[in-house]
């Protein structure tokens, strides 16, 4: 979670692996792999990261739950100076919503939504990503990252 009384943070997130996974939401709850404050007003620079967000619920949450890639709480601008080449993927298994990202007080449910408000992520895409595991965050030798990029 990114929080700063600030319109240019000077925030860069370059060359990160995030994999969410795992059945452990509370009723009513969310998760998300990037994450800032109502506070936050520009400055960020999001590059090369691959976010995998796949969690789910507990046994016991009979409700619902929401899971992201990029939230953002600020309703009136996109905290990012630029942001692209990066993966993101969302989904549930047991029932949850999955948004690629929201912004400006909307959720997304596709990458070409959010590039559409954002203005930014030209060159990023949506798949899953050929991590060797869930652990594991690197991926194997020889692996054709175009045939990931659907």
């Amino acid at each position: 979670m990114v929080e700063n009384n600030s319109a240019n943070i000077g925030l860069e997130v370059f060359h990160n692996s995030i994999n969410l996974t795992g059945s452990t939401l509370p009723a009513n709850s969310f998760s998300a792999c990037f994450a800032t404050g109502p506070s936050v007003s520009g400055g960020i620079i999001m590059m090369n990261n691959s976010f995998a967000n796949s969690m789910g619920r507990l046994t016991s949450n009979l409700t619902t739950y929401t899971v992201y890639n990029v939230l953002t709480t600020n309703t009136l601008v996109s905290p990012f100076l630029y942001s692209s080449f990066n993966n993101y993927f969302t989904t549930t298994y047991d029932g949850g919503t999955a948004f690629m990202g929201r912004l400006r007080g909307r959720d997304f449910t596709s990458l070409k939504g959010y590039r559409m408000n954002n203005r930014s992520d030209s060159t990023s895409y949506s798949t899953i990503p050929p991590f060797k595991n869930d652990s594991d965050l690197t991926v194997n030798n020889g692996v054709n990252h175009a045939l990931y990029n659907t």
